[in-house]
């Protein structure tokens, strides 16, 4: 049976057994993921089907410690795990260098990159749930030590923002038109299902929002002079966080990896002129959506 035969087959399902097979089949993949984090998730997948059956969070094993998947967004969380840890969608270069994670979500890049050899790993998240999950992965990895996270949203200028919180744990943004924008070329059919469902709520929360001049300062106290990574995987903040960093700012900074969602309210193309200006010149597209701009060697 071809793969676009089983896709057709997967995407007829209810939106539920779709899902089911959707973990199911992450759980198959020889990735990344370790044999024990695989067995979880198949054990946890037929939860799916049987929501009243989640009564908890879902803890699985990595190198280094645990993660958690929330019970109220385990499917998504699986997606998010499955792309760091087997589609390897932020091929950082960690070794020996700082990682600033912004849009930390539950810390599942956090822990990849320690587990890739970073000295010391900055993650920041705003949402609620999320960061308590954060909280929790790094407390319980046995490097915790070198790593610190940090409940704030990170923008062009400081302050206090309203983060508009999607019912999908990945699509929260300080911009309100990118929540639905984001669920939206992510498409699946379980947003279909939370659609006819009547599940699509949003909320709103306020959270702190700092500069990336400050972020890189605590990166400096924390590890002098080493190396600095950025992951930016923000809703459409990606740009107004790093146009608003002078050269001087990123000077510290040797890679970027960037999330450039359709409908950000900024161009691709005037973030990597204002990155080239600072020396981070290099530049490599994934596909149309993930980019990374470095420093020559």
């Amino acid at each position: 049976m071809s793969n676009a035969i089983r896709s057709k087959i997967s995407e007829a399902l209810p939106p539920r057994a779709h899902a089911a097979v959707k973990v199911l089949k992450i759980a198959s993949l020889t990735g990344e993921l370790p044999f024990r984090a695989r067995a979880q998730l198949l054990l946890h997948a037929p939860t799916l089907l049987m929501p009243s059956a989640r009564s908890a969070d879902f803890r699985l094993m990595l190198p280094g410690g645990p993660v958690f998947l929330s019970r109220d967004s385990f499917y998504i969380d699986a997606l998010v795990l499955d792309y760091l840890w087997n589609g390897h969608v932020w091929e950082a270069s960690c070794q020996d260098r700082v990682v600033l994670d912004l849009g930390a979500h539950k810390g599942y890049f956090g822990a990849w990159a320690l587990r890739h050899g970073a000295s010391f790993v900055i993650s920041c998240e705003p949402e609620s749930n999320n960061f308590r999950m954060l909280e929790r992965t790094r407390s319980e990895n046995a490097r915790s030590e070198d790593w610190e996270v940090m409940r704030i949203a990170v923008g062009a200028k400081s302050g206090e923002v309203s983060l508009f919180v999607s019912t999908e744990s990945w699509a929260h943004s300080i911009y309100e038109e990118m929540v639905d924008t984001t669920r939206q070329t992510r498409s699946t059919p379980w947003r279909n299902y939370l659609e006819q469902s009547g599940r699509v709520q949003h909320s709103v929360e306020r959270v702190e929002m700092v500069t990336l001049a400050t972020v890189l300062e605590r990166a400096f106290e924390k590890r002098p002079g080493q190396p600095v990574v950025i992951k930016a995987n923000v809703e459409g903040a990606a740009g107004p966080i790093l146009m608003a960093a002078t050269a001087a700012v990123l000077a510290p900074v040797i890679e970027v990896h960037i999330d450039y969602e359709p409908g950000s309210p900024y161009e691709i193309g005037e973030l990597l002129e204002h990155l080239a200006a600072a020396g981070l010149d290099e530049v490599r597209m994934l596909d149309d959506k993930y980019w990374v701009a470095s420093r020559a060697s």
